[in-house]
């Protein structure tokens, strides 16, 4: 029987890139960086702050692959499916993103039922989801 989901992988082709992207603009911390053998394999994953449980893990494909395992994941690269990410600070993403470049993938902040939320991509084209969840009212 399944009990969590502990890790979802993302393609990238770069980690210095990526860090800066998720680490640096999204506020998003490491949770795991580490050297998986002695010549190249990387495990670098990160998380909502303060999150505990799951891991986003930010993969360079040739790290692990060779051959024709490799050339589906590279082709994946700006194509794989949207990740979903809270915020307790929409407006303050959106600005960080703005003054970035990054890619916004709507006109901007949309109001919802469930809240705000912003679609963007990440530096390789990848979408990402933000909402800032709407306050529960009181009872």
């Amino acid at each position: 029987m399944i009990t969590g989901i502990t890790h979802a992988v993302r393609y990238i082709p770069d980690y210095s890139q990526a860090l800066e992207f998720y680490r640096d603009l999204l506020g998003m911390q490491v949770i795991t960086d580490t050297s998986m053998a002695p010549d190249k394999m990387r495990w670098l994953g990160v998380g909502g702050t303060g999150q505990t449980g799951v891991e986003l893990v930010l993969q360079v494909p040739s790290d692990w692959m060779s051959g024709e395992a490799l050339a589906r994941a590279e082709a994946q690269f700006g194509k794989q499916s949207m990740i979903c990410l809270s915020t307790n600070d929409i407006d303050g993403v959106l600005s960080k993103l703005n003054a970035s470049g990054a890619t916004i993938r709507q006109p901007g902040i949309s109001e919802m039922p469930w809240g705000r939320d912003l679609s963007f991509s990440d530096p390789f084209g990848n979408e990402i989801y933000l909402v800032e969840p709407a306050a529960m009212p009181a009872n």
